[in-house]
């Protein structure tokens, strides 16, 4: 994986090499985590990478008319899991913060042959990205417990865990890396560099308020003293001394005071001088929203005010979110694909943003029904937007308000129900999955015995390669375990065995149709295996 046949590295590897210098002596420079004390740019990092992280991103296959999502792929299980030691949406959520406050939020790509194990977040403190001899290359500096460690236990002759130079180059090929805005196309800017002088600003006003609030007193308030009560000024000093030992500090705020001999209190209104901070602050609240692309943030009354969550949500997408789902979704297919099914376009990543554009129920309700009198979708799309699983016959476009005879529901396929209580939805569908599973059954024994065919065969090859896993699929959708999958399928395939063991090839038919009329019944059983596992 690593770089070993470069001769003359550019300057800026030389640099790198010789020690990986930390900024921020100078005192001007910000500090990711110096940013991040500012709450107006916490709350922008934490709402953008938050939403890369928690938004679902899945793998899907092209088929005609559109894509079908394809959960088994590797790549699929690698995005669920990305290394040995994070979660998708942690791992995530750390690669987002890099991009945003560093302007590099990079990811080893680690192999075991021509499959990718793991995805290793890189330290922005220790990596950096340039050209060398025409190729795009990461350097990065492992700490001593980092994980990329164990991959590179020897790096050009030299021992990064004893010595020697502790650098790995990798190919751009061998990184995800998700870049900020860019001036020269290989490396992002960091964003708490180029808005350093605001934060600065934002946060020497915040500690100035620290401040003032750790004294206690901010100096609005004036003892006069009555002609002739202070002959020295030493005593004028000391009076004033004690005062503001008793009254000067938060502990001892709302204690009551005393003031003898004619003296009075005069509290003075705010100076200019804290006006204008009350108003700085609100302009650097809203330069942080600026510098990340964010129309609204919490504490400013003079965003833009939108008619529903819905449009809040759709102009936060466009012109904000969607630039950063754009670039994962791109980096992710180029860097992590099968070569050939990139070259070849025939699967792709997209992030669903559905969750985040949804309305309230009544309104989603409304806009599908008119959707579905105008034709312009069929049931089982619009149930598919409402998370729900299709019917039977639910792919004819027909307008339920005129059309006779449709109800808009399937046809009943059970005569008794699938359980006594608990989730009734959950049985309903299961019941339906079921009666799916039946007419794929009834159809394999009719083509079995038409064409002489070894129906068991086909039994094998269903339930192992097609129907359990796709089983397994919607259990876990419905909130269930996906192991109830497996012992529906291996229940249902000693069942069928019975079946033709008491059964000849005129027979098998006929004794089919009178075993499966019980089988939506089992729905309540993957319900109860699915509770328990």
């Amino acid at each position: 994986m690593s770089l070993t046949n470069l001769r003359s590295p550019a300057q800026w590897f030389k640099d790198f090499v010789h020690g990986i210098t930390s900024s921020g002596g100078d005192g001007k420079t910000v500090t990711a985590e110096a940013a991040l004390s500012y709450a107006p740019v916490w709350y922008g990092v934490t709402k953008i990478s938050g939403h890369v992280a928690q938004l679902p991103i899945g793998v899907f296959k092209r088929v005609d008319g559109g894509g079908e999502r394809d959960r088994q792929h590797e790549l699929a299980k690698l995005l669920r899991k990305p290394n040995a030691y994070q979660t998708s949406s942690v791992f995530r959520e750390q690669v987002s913060n890099h991009s945003l406050l560093e302007g590099n939020g990079r990811a080893a790509i680690v192999k075991s042959g021509s499959k990718i194990v793991e995805l290793i977040p890189l330290d922005p403190a220790c990596t950096a990205t340039g050209m060398v001899a025409g190729e795009k290359i990461h350097a990065t500096r492992p700490g001593k417990d980092n994980r990329l460690r164990q991959f590179f236990p020897d790096v050009n002759g030299e021992d990064v865990t004893e010595g020697g130079s502790n650098v790995i180059m990798l190919l751009d090929s061998e990184v995800l890396h998700i870049s900020g805005l860019s001036m020269n196309g290989i490396d992002g800017i960091p964003l708490r560099e180029i808005a350093r002088r605001n934060l600065n600003a934002a946060i020497n006003t915040e500690r100035r308020i620290s401040k003032q609030a750790e004294q206690g007193f901010s100096g609005s308030l004036m003892l006069q003293a009555p002609e002739g009560v202070f002959r020295k000024q030493e005593d004028a000093e000391k009076f004033l001394d004690a005062f503001n030992e008793k009254h000067g500090s938060p502990e001892k705020a709302g204690k009551a005071g005393m003031l003898r001999d004619g003296m009075t209190a005069n509290i003075l209104q705010s100076s200019n001088r804290d006006s204008e901070m009350t108003d700085n602050r609100k302009f650097q609240r809203q330069d942080a929203a600026l510098w990340l692309g964010l129309e609204q943030i919490l504490g400013d009354d003079s965003s833009v005010s939108y008619n529903s969550l819905e449009q809040k949500n759709l102009a936060y997408l466009m012109n904000c979110l969607n630039r950063w789902l754009k670039r994962w979704e791109e980096e992710i297919e180029r860097k992590l694909l099968p070569t050939r099914q990139f070259d070849n376009d025939t699967h792709y990543v997209r992030y669903n943003t559905a969750a985040l554009l949804k309305s309230d129920y009544k309104t989603s309700i409304e806009s599908l029904s008119q959707a579905l009198q105008s034709t312009i979708i069929n049931r089982n799309e619009a149930r598919q937007k409402l998370d729900m699983l299709p019917v039977e016959g639910g792919e004819t476009f027909a307008n339920p308000a005129i059309t006779p005879g449709d109800s808009g529901e399937p046809a009943a396929t059970t005569t008794e129900p699938a359980s006594s209580g608990g989730d009734t939805a959950v049985s309903a569908r299961l019941e339906h999955l079921i009666g799916v599973e039946c007419k794929r059954v009834q159809q394999a024994a009719k083509k079995a015995v038409e064409n002489d065919k070894n129906f068991l065969e086909w039994v094998d090859a269903f339930y192992d390669d097609k129907w359990t896993p796709k089983l397994a699929d919607w259990c876990e959708d419905l909130g269930l375990d996906r192991d109830a999958a497996a012992v529906h399928t291996a229940d249902s395939k000693a069942r069928l065995l019975d079946v033709v063991d008491m059964s000849t090839n005129e027979t098998l038919e006929s004794n089919l149709t009178k075993a499966l009329t019980s089988w939506p019944s089992r729905a309540a059983a993957i319900t109860r295996t699915g509770s328990d596992v």
